[in-house]
């Protein structure tokens, strides 16, 4: 029998070095950027209105699909890249169903002028990353260009709506076929 002493000095030793093998959170991931509904503007990009009317409309997307969309505008991404950022911020936030994981975070970095569309894994397939990257390209990034925030993002929310709704169309047409 080892003695109580040796004992907690190997689980401390063990521990500190499972610790160090768990992926790094970036680390200034800032902590005081909390999910407090479906829109947080914490660049104060878009006005009470144009909140409001996608917070409603995300709201509804919810309801009837079942899948969570949250929209983000971030003051910086404090030197961190654009995908580490926005996938810890959807892990934390836990956007989407858990045993889904079908949530989608669309990240608005002003200050850097960079846009993200975060997928969960459960839904890859109804919006593989070329589909992500047109609705980037067509919907949201002409708009962001001309410093029209809210249109451009409205615009992205719908156009990701209008693809889940085609996709899950068509995989409802296919199984009632087959």
């Amino acid at each position: 029998m080892l003695p109580r002493s040796l004992l907690a000095l190997i689980l401390l030793l063990a521990s500190s070095t499972l610790a160090s093998c768990q992926p790094a959170e970036p680390e200034k991931l800032d902590e005081t950027l909390r999910f407090s509904g479906y829109v947080v503007d914490q660049a104060r990009l878009l006005s009470d209105i144009e909140g409001q009317a996608l917070t409603s409309r995300l709201g509804r997307f919810q309801r009837e699909s079942g899948h969570q969309m949250a929209v983000v505008t971030v003051t910086s991404l404090h030197n961190e890249d654009i995908k580490a950022f926005s996938l810890t911020l959807a892990k934390r936030w836990g956007v989407g169903r858990k045993h889904f994981d079908d949530g989608i975070l669309i990240l608005i970095a002003p200050t850097e002028r960079k846009a993200r569309i975060e997928i969960g894994r459960g839904l890859e397939r109804a919006l593989p990353n070329d589909a992500c990257q047109d609705v980037m390209d067509h919907a949201i990034l002409p708009s962001l260009r001309k410093g029209a925030y809210g249109e451009g993002i409205a615009a992205g929310v719908t156009a990701i709506i209008d693809r889940l709704a085609t996709t899950e169309r068509k995989a409802a047409e296919r199984k009632i076929a087959a």
